[in-house]
């Protein structure tokens, strides 16, 4: 995984719970929720049980923070591949993946990026951000540290979606 990117507001918790599936819990702070919309580039991805070659693409989703049968995670709300393998591989487990067209413009520089730019076009329309992000995130209420703050936002080891069965597809993070 490379070229991370996570996009992130503050939203008021009863305008995400009614998009979740009942038995995720949404994880708030004072009656707000946090929705993110995450890029990056997989490098050399493979599954673990698949005998196929290593894919290259990038990737966009759109997340809030879940509890889920006593697991922590993200609840994905949409995803979008670049690649035609990568997007049949994700939209083999979830009719949430989408195909997309990638634009993506990095500068890196001092701790992070001067310049990140991702604009996305798919038969669901258009996505673009662009963000300037030259310094590690600061300390924000409820969280003592920025270092706090950035392992709620990333180190989810459940990324939960709607499976093509009716239930949930728990896609496990190995970090």
């Amino acid at each position: 995984l490379e070229d991370f990117s996570l996009l992130t507001h503050a939203v008021p918790a009863n305008r995400v719970k009614k998009h979740l599936p009942e038995g995720f819990e949404l994880e708030t702070f004072d009656d707000t929720a946090v929705v993110s919309v995450g890029a990056f580039h997989f490098r050399s991805l493979r599954p673990t049980l698949l005998p196929i070659p290593l894919l290259d693409f990038h990737q966009i989703t759109y997340r809030t923070y879940v509890r889920y049968k006593g697991r922590r995670g993200v609840y994905l709300f949409a995803a979008f591949a670049s690649s035609t393998a990568g997007y049949w591989l994700l939209k083999a487990n979830s009719p949430i993946v989408q195909r997309g067209s990638f634009e993506v413009e990095r500068k890196t520089g001092g701790e992070g990026y001067e310049r990140y730019s991702v604009q996305v076009e798919s038969a669901q329309g258009q996505t673009r951000f662009e963000l300037q992000a030259s310094e590690r995130p600061h300390a924000q209420e409820p969280f003592g540290s920025a270092n706090e703050l950035t392992q709620f936002l990333t180190h989810r080891l459940h990324g939960f979606m709607p499976s093509w069965a009716g239930g949930h597809v728990n896609q496990q993070v190995r970090h």
